[in-house]
C-alpha cells in the first residue's frame, strides 16, 4: 500500500494488520478531505474571516486575532462546518490548511482549531 494517511490517535495507539488492504484495530478515524472539499472549505474560513473583518472598524494585528476567535465561535455552532474544518486538518498539514485560507486572521484561526482539537483529544 503506497498511499499516504494521517491517522490521528489522540495519544492513543494504534495497529495495523495489512490484509489485502483491511485495517484492524486502534482508536482512529480516517475522514480526510478529497482536495477540491479541502479548498472549499479554506474557502468557506477565509469567507467567514472576511465577513466577521467588514464588522471591525481597522485591520491590526491584534484585531486578527479577534477575528479568528469570532469566526472560530461561529463555527463551534455550526456542526456540518466544524466537521468539515477538522477533517480538513486532518487531511492536510496546518501550514497547508492556513496557506488556503490566504488571509491575515488564518494563522490565528488555526491555532484556535488545533487547541480546541487538543483539548477534544485529552477529553477523551
Amino acid at each position: 500500500m503506497n498511499e499516504k494517511r494521517v491517522i490521528n490517535t489522540c495519544g492513543g495507539s494504534y495497529r495495523e494488520i495489512n490484509n489485502q488492504g483491511l485495517y484492524v484495530e486502534g482508536n482512529y478515524s480516517e475522514q480526510s478531505l478529497p482536495h477540491s472539499e479541502f479548498s472549499k472549505t479554506a474557502h468557506h474560513v477565509r469567507s467567514l474571516l472576511e465577513k466577521v473583518e467588514k464588522n471591525l472598524e481597522s485591520t491590526t494585528q491584534a484585531n486578527n486575532k479577534q477575528i479568528a476567535l469570532k469566526a472560530f465561535d461561529e463555527l463551534r455552532h455550526s456542526s456540518n462546518f466544524k466537521n468539515r474544518v477538522l477533517r480538513a486538518l486532518k487531511s492536510g498539514t496546518f501550514a497547508a490548511f492556513e496557506e488556503a485560507i490566504s488571509h491575515p486572521a488564518a494563522s490565528f484561526f488555526i491555532a484556535a482549531c488545533q487547541d480546541w482539537k487538543q483539548s477534544r483529544c485529552n477529553s477523551k
